[in-house]
């Protein structure tokens, strides 16, 4: 009789040779359109990346394009004496830095375009079911920056709060007690709160950690055969310490976040919220597609747990006696 373990080990050695991974060309190009073609199949994995890329793309642009919202004009603070003289408000009256620690386009390479492109290949060398990997780790990044960028914009809009540096940047004339600058700067001079750079980094970088903490698996008690085994001091060591290691994506998210507060765009409220938000988006995001980095299926989409459990359940079968096998896939069943 089999035990639990051989059910296991048995489970994953046919999710690992499914039909659409183990009847195509060895060539990498043939490969690769095999994967496309069979993902192209199926409509309930494109419907799903098609919003995802939807809330990516519309994440900034919505709260104005769409919810029709405008920035909040609050009073501008000053002090009229009585000789006449206007006193400023220094708390707004920083300088404005020429040049930045970390620019909009930098901001996009790092904390956008990089976790894209790692998460993509993170799912595709995945031994475990490569195809729902990379969707699962596409969709996740793009909601976990969609809404990040959503709420942030939306939240700048509604309140409207002054930089740092928003006299200085939205060129404040005591002649005419009003602003001077272009419109550009005048809208940027009212988005401190709370900080896109602190947001949006932190977004990035706690989704890459989350992905590199659930495939390091300090909690998951498997072997790579699917199998449960005692990890020994020694190696429970080497994981903490691997997990440790692949954190350090949230020392760049740290750095882009206090740089705001140096450069003088921001206030320390505007990073510490800004990197709630990134956060907790992130961290949203990561569990709606993946299982919990305590479980034993860290590191796992929550596709191919789903998968690997049918399979599981086709391998009992098979041990008592059944003969039918279905084939993998995730569209149900029509009756």
């Amino acid at each position: 009789m089999q035990t639990q373990m051989d059910l296991e080990h048995d489970a994953t050695e046919r999710l690992n040779a499914t039909p659409e991974q183990s009847n195509h060309s060895s060539s990498p190009v043939s490969f690769i359109f095999h994967d496309i073609g069979y993902y192209l199949s199926h409509k309930m994995l494109l419907s799903e990346l098609v919003a995802c890329l939807v809330i990516a793309a519309l994440g900034h642009i919505a709260p104005e394009a769409i919810f029709r919202m405008s920035i909040y004009q609050r009073d501008i603070p000053y002090v009229r004496t009585q000789n006449g003289d206007v006193i400023l408000d220094q708390y707004i009256n920083r300088p404005k830095v020429e040049s930045e620690t970390v620019s909009d386009t930098v901001l996009i390479l790092v904390a956008i375009v990089v976790p894209i492109v790692i998460t993509l290949a993170v799912g595709y060398i995945s031994k475990k079911h490569r195809m729902y990997e990379m969707h699962s780790s596409f969709c996740a990044i793009l909601f976990a920056l969609g809404s990040c960028m959503f709420l942030t914009n939306m939240i700048k809009l509604y309140c409207g709060y002054f930089r740092p540096n928003f006299d200085n940047l939205c060129e404040f004339d005591t002649d005419t007690m009003d602003c001077q600058g272009d419109d550009s700067n005048l809208s940027q001079s009212r988005k401190s709160f709370p900080s896109g750079h602190a947001s949006t980094s932190f977004c990035g970088m706690t989704f890459l950690t989350l992905l590199f903490l659930g495939k390091v698996g300090l909690h998951n008690r498997s072997d790579s055969n699917g199998g449960k085994w005692n990890m020994s001091t020694l190696q429970t060591m080497k994981r903490r310490w691997l997990s440790v290691l692949v954190s350090t994506p949230m020392f760049i998210a740290i750095f882009i976040a206090v740089s705001r507060v140096h450069d003088d765009m921001h206030h320390p409220a505007d990073v510490a919220f800004g990197s709630m938000i990134g956060f907790s988006t992130a961290y949203f995001a990561y569990g709606l597609w993946y299982s919990n980095l305590q479980s034993e299926y860290a590191g796992y989409s929550l596709l191919t747990r789903w998968e690997l459990s049918r399979v599981m359940s086709d391998v009992v079968q098979s041990s008592h006696g059944s003969s039918s096998q279905r084939p993998l896939q995730i569209e149900s069943t029509q009756t």
